[in-house]
């Protein structure tokens, strides 16, 4: 996790300076609320490293909806401070998140590469903590609390195979890898019924 070049852009170095704002108390699991953000940029510049500096921006504040001041008008906010399409990418990852939490399964905006970029930074930042995270005494009582997320891994099988046609091998070899492993570990395993 580094900060590293991201006061090279005007439009990066502006959605820095909120999400240092934003993220300032706050958390997003076992990680403090900034860490995660600048993971998330991390794996997004090591998979797409010309992504668009409005992406980069995005990835930073995708948690921004649950983490600015309430009451504050973060459209428009986005907009006067770094652009349309940063916003536009923030509400499109936003929706995603929400139709989840909804357990409305979305489709995949497998037309929409910017989003899918920035969306699969965070699945893959963000599966791979719940699983390090579930390494504990007890695995099955640690996904007993997860059901939200084991719900989701349908939608993130589906997202991956979207994203073969969208995103780089390595990201989406990266991404499948981390469903796979979390499908396996989510799954309780059956013992063997008797031979017949």
């Amino acid at each position: 996790m580094t900060e590293l070049g991201l006061d090279d852009h005007s439009t990066i170095s502006a959605a820095l300076q909120l999400a240092r704002l934003w993220c300032d108390g706050q958390r997003i699991g076992p990680q403090d609320a900034l860490t995660h953000a600048l993971q998330v940029v991390d794996v997004l510049r090591r998979h797409v490293p010309d992504a668009a500096p409005e992406v980069i921006a995005a990835a930073l504040l995708h948690d921004s909806p649950e983490l600015a001041p309430p009451g504050l008008d973060l459209h428009a906010v986005l907009v006067t401070l770094l652009s349309p399409e940063v916003a536009r990418l923030v509400e499109a990852l936003q929706h995603e998140h929400d139709g989840l939490s909804a357990g409305t399964v979305p489709r995949p905006p497998a037309d929409d590469s910017a989003t899918m970029q920035a969306s699969a930074a965070d699945k893959i930042v963000s599966i791979a903590t719940v699983l390090e995270r579930a390494r504990t005494d007890d695995p099955s009582a640690y996904w007993s609390t997860r059901s939200g997320f084991v719900a989701a891994l349908p939608y993130f099988r589906a997202f991956t195979a979207a994203a073969e046609h969208v995103l780089p091998s390595t990201m989406t070899a990266e991404l499948g890898d981390l469903v796979d492993r979390a499908v396996a570990a989510a799954t309780p395993t059956r013992p063997a019924g008797p031979l017949s």
